[in-house]
């Protein structure tokens, strides 16, 4: 098996203009999540194929989407409107043969901070006095490395039931 593409999407969501500069610069955190897949599939690039062979496959990722998550307190005058979203990383793969392109078979898989860490971390008593946010890229990575090992599974059973 051999490493194509790597590649996480940019953003074009309104979420992305709440997020960003809050945690971190969203272009810094594409760099950091495709620097990050490198090591998750440490595989020979295809390109470096002299002699590709019939069996030969490539893998192609990308993470089409991804939010870091947020919490806000709204206050309209007699109203308090909670706004939120868990952190999230959606992963997809491409299995093709090598000598022809042929796509053998796709792969998706998502991953979203579990409610109850999500809510602990959103909500507890001292967030107040904490200046820093609530998640990170370290959060993200976690997300996606789950989500990464998720599309592994899902590729190890397809490539065992013999597709």
């Amino acid at each position: 098996m051999f490493l194509g593409a790597l590649a996480v999407l940019p953003r074009k969501d309104l979420k992305r203009w709440l997020e960003d500069g809050v945690l971190f610069g969203s272009n810094d955190m594409d760099a950091s999540m495709r620097q990050f897949l490198h090591e998750v599939f440490p595989l020979p690039e295809a390109g470096s194929v002299d002699e590709p062979r019939d069996s030969d496959l490539v893998l192609d990722v990308v993470v089409p989407h991804f939010q870091s998550g947020t919490t806000y307190i709204i206050d309209i005058s007699r109203a308090i409107i909670p706004v939120f979203w868990r952190p999230r990383v959606e992963v997809q793969s491409r299995l093709y043969r090598l000598t022809t392109g042929e796509t053998v078979e796709t792969f998706s898989a998502t991953r979203k901070m579990p409610w109850r860490e999500f809510a602990w971390r959103s909500f507890k008593p001292d967030l107040v006095l904490d200046i820093s946010a609530p998640f990170n890229s370290s959060d993200l990575k976690a997300l996606l490395y789950k989500a990464c090992l998720k599309l592994l599974s899902k590729m190890d059973k397809a490539i065992k039931s013999g597709i």
